[in-house]
């Protein structure tokens, strides 16, 4: 991305020298080194989360201009032909692509290698693949990305669906 070997070590020395203190009885108990990553609550967190989802947005769009991705197709007229590939918002990413088993494959490896760079886990807990029409064999197709099928009931709020809890 760019950054100076000098902000680079800047970032390094705030990440690797931090210590921590529990308190026990109320009374601290000394200091301990992290052993890996920051705190929950550190103000560098969110700064570092955005560039390391800056890189996913970078293999994405990669992805896109050599073919292995087709997105949503915005606008079909030659002079402003825009398709959409991924939307990302905190930290949740939606990716819209046509439902091809090799162009999900490509995806899934992405994936593996976005975690092996950045250090960040998918939660394939919660992650969903959501068919729009008829998709055949998406239970295969959601098998390859490691997540589940979801569906549009998954989305909505219960009261939203008509439960009267």
């Amino acid at each position: 991305m760019g950054f100076g070997t000098r902000w680079i070590r800047w970032i390094k020395y705030c990440i690797n020298t931090v210590k921590f203190s529990i308190l026990v009885n109320r009374s601290p108990t000394g200091f301990f080194s992290s052993k890996r990553g920051l705190r929950q609550g550190d103000p560098l967190s969110p700064f570092l989360f955005i560039l390391a989802m800056e890189g996913m947005n970078d293999m994405l769009q990669n992805a896109k201009y050599n073919g292995w991705m087709k997105g949503f197709q915005v606008n079909f007229n030659a002079d402003n032909n825009m398709e959409i590939t991924h939307l990302q918002y905190a930290d949740d990413t939606l990716i819209i692509c046509d439902a091809n088993r090799d162009r999900l494959r490509y995806l899934r490896m992405i994936f593996i290698i976005f975690e092996a760079i950045s250090g960040l886990h998918i939660n394939w807990g919660k992650s969903f693949i959501y068919p729009v029409n008829s998709v055949v064999e998406i239970q295969s197709l959601a098998d390859i990305l490691g997540g589940k099928v979801g569906g549009i009931a998954y989305c909505l709020p219960r009261h939203a669906l008509g439960s009267q809890e």
